[in-house]
């Protein structure tokens, strides 16, 4: 196995903004339904 040090670098960084994505998704969601209660109130 030859790897450059850059693209493991880069492979993690691309890996890191999928899972911010996912939790920036999952935080959306989560805001959603508190404002849809809010509004039921």
């Amino acid at each position: 196995m030859h790897h450059s040090y850059g693209e493991g670098a880069v492979l993690n960084v691309v890996n890191g903004n999928r899972m911010v994505v996912k939790f920036k998704r999952a935080g959306i969601k989560v805001l959603n339904s508190r404002l849809v209660q809010l509004k039921k109130d």
